[in-house]
């Protein structure tokens, strides 16, 4: 499943830097027969134990792959790529990495640094000392805490702490003037702790698959979040107050949880434009939902016990509502009043037993709607 999940961010999450069009050079070689137009270089998986010097030559280079290379001298390689002023992207995956060497620190202009899939049992320090890092991957490893301060890492904007052993959130990265992202699915954490206010320009927090049972009331101190994931957690209607009060949310996805009531204060979420709330044990969606003009998408699969023909009568008031997501209802028939769905524009369906008949009557209901069946 990690391996899945990693593959699709590999693909998913192009670095920030670059291009569809791009031209990536597979050897040192290659690269030196115009060494001036090389941008990217992928040494990957090629059992290299010193990087070839001759990389100096590549004056316009921007980006370098070099993970998948276990027994590559560090303290040579950053010493070779400090001659680089044009480096920006740094790859080292998977090179079972436990500590990284102090000259990393010289790269001064590295905007992006991806070290998944490695050892690491604690944030290298030296990292700390690269002022134009933007784009940190420390995905897979070994790190259960974090410390910073004042002054490291100031123009970092997006890390990623998936698959690591955090038990507790890591408020210390609130001390990150520029954090907006903060990607930390598939740890074991089961605590925030109430600093969680400190920080002041986040933006987005995804925490899918931890282990949390509440969400401290200071999380509605959170101002400026947009986008928050609690998914596949072991929340309740009781242990989530705090996020009604982010006004300025616009994603919420809290499926796989134990929610039986969302609170009508889910009407002051008023700029919220996506909600799932897939795979919990509600019965009814709150009437005040249609307070929330802005939403364009509703993730409502797995709802078994859900009231569909009361929650078609809500949903019918959302005027910008285009996706709905209804897997797995577990009903032969559509339940009365989906055809007064006709803003929507697609309707996912996957994961029922709708015969040929019914997935035919469904797509008359909403004949200008895409319906993905399977």
């Amino acid at each position: 499943m990690k391996r899945l999940l990693f593959i699709f961010l590999i693909f998913s999450l192009k670095s920030f830097a670059q291009k569809d069009t791009e031209v990536v050079f597979k050897s040192i070689k290659e690269a030196l027969v115009n060494p001036t137009i090389v941008k990217s270089l992928d040494l990957s998986d090629q059992q290299l134990k010193q990087l070839p010097a001759e990389i100096i030559k590549l004056t316009t280079l921007e980006k370098i792959d070099i993970g998948s290379n276990p027994d590559l001298d560090l303290v040579q390689t950053f010493e070779v790529l400090k001659q680089i002023p044009s480096l920006k992207i740094l790859w080292l995956t998977d090179g079972k990495i436990k500590a990284l060497p102090n000259n990393i620190s010289q790269l001064k202009n590295l905007e992006e640094l991806w070290l998944d899939d490695n050892e690491l049992t604690s944030f290298p320090d030296p990292i700390k000392q690269l002022t134009n890092l933007k784009y940190l991957r420390l995905f897979s490893n070994k790190i259960k805490k974090v410390n910073f301060k004042k002054g490291q890492l100031p123009n970092l904007i997006y890390i990623d702490l998936c698959y690591n052993e955090f038990e507790t959130f890591p408020v210390e990265l609130s001390v990150l003037p520029n954090l907006k992202r903060i990607i930390i699915w598939y740890n074991s954490i089961s605590t925030i702790p109430r600093s969680i206010k400190r920080f002041k320009a986040i933006e987005e927090i995804n925490l899918q698959n931890n282990r949390l049972t509440s969400i401290p009331n200071q999380f509605g101190r959170l101002k400026t979040i947009q986008k928050l994931s609690l998914r596949d957690n072991k929340l309740s209607e009781k242990t989530i107050k705090g996020i009604y009060e982010l006004y300025n949310l616009k994603d919420l996805d809290l499926q796989g949880n134990d929610i039986s009531v969302l609170s009508d204060k889910v009407a002051n979420l008023k700029q919220l434009e996506r909600l799932s709330v897939c795979d919990n044990p509600l019965n009814e969606l709150p009437v005040e939902l249609e307070q929330i003009k802005t939403i364009q998408q509703l993730g409502l699969g797995d709802l078994h016990s859900l009231n569909w023909t009361n929650a078609f009568a809500i949903m019918e008031k959302l005027p910008n509502l285009k996706r709905v997501g209804m897997y797995t209802m577990k009903l032969p028939s559509m339940p009365l009043g989906f055809d007064k769905l006709q803003q929507v524009d697609t309707f996912w369906l996957t994961f029922n037993s709708f015969d040929n008949l019914e997935k035919k009557r469904i797509q008359a209901m909403v004949p200008k709607a895409k319906i993905d069946f399977e």
